[in-house]
């Protein structure tokens, strides 16, 4: 009859929405168990090795190894950069040129020091501030225009590869996303000064910096 179909009909769904009650909070009654809620994050790894995937643009590879104090709040981190083969830019260097990126697209191999402070400790999200030391050596080009006179094809251009360095001073901030407790997502942006040293006179100026990383906590 329509009445016991009603009546079959409340009861099923009265009793889903107890299932729906008992999978939120406990178990069914005789399982003798309960859902558990996940566990929150620990500090426990105090060493982290990081791969930028913003270097990668310019076919760089930079790893950084980072030490943490015991309690989370300090960062001390290394990082070591070499390029893996790009295409340099091979243009005839002036000063003017100095904000090509050529340090970096043409990078023999850089290191430094990099200070990081955690303003909460560790976290599944560690926002922190810091500053950035760095310093490398790149390849730059120096073209040479021989005059020889008329006729014009006596005339002559050469080229002289050269190793110049590179050393920054930047203020940074960023965050660190702990996902899990040994994988690790980073992001920072900073602005600084930086000098390159060539056979040409050369000035101190200003730049930024931005860097997405992955890491591994051990």
């Amino acid at each position: 009859s329509k009445k016991t179909i009603c009546s079959f009909i409340l009861l099923v769904c009265v009793l889903y929405m107890q299932g729906q009650v008992i999978n939120k909070g406990k178990s069914a009654p005789g399982t003798g168990s309960e859902t558990k809620e996940l566990p929150p994050f620990e500090f426990k790894k105090q060493s982290m090795i990081s791969l930028s995937m913003s270097d990668m643009v310019l076919t760089n590879i930079t790893v950084k190894y980072e030490y943490f104090t015991k309690d989370g709040k300090v960062g001390y981190q290394i990082p070591f950069s070499f390029n893996a083969g790009g295409l340099p830019d091979t243009n005839n260097y002036r000063t003017g040129n100095a904000g090509r990126f050529l340090s970096a697209r043409n990078r023999v191999f850089q290191t430094g020091l990099n200070l990081n402070y955690y303003v909460s400790g560790q976290g599944k999200v560690s926002p922190f501030v810091g500053l950035s030391f760095a310093a490398g050596w790149f390849y730059y080009w120096k073209y040479n225009y021989t005059y020889s006179g008329p006729p014009a094809y006596n005339n002559s251009f050469t080229n002289e590869k050269l190793i110049a360095n590179n050393y920054s001073f930047a203020f940074h901030g960023g965050f660190l996303f702990n996902p899990w407790e040994t994988l690790t997502f980073g992001i920072k942006a900073g602005v600084g000064l930086r000098r390159y040293g060539t056979i040409y006179q050369e000035y101190t100026i200003p730049f930024g910096l931005v860097d997405f990383s992955a890491g591994f906590k051990f």
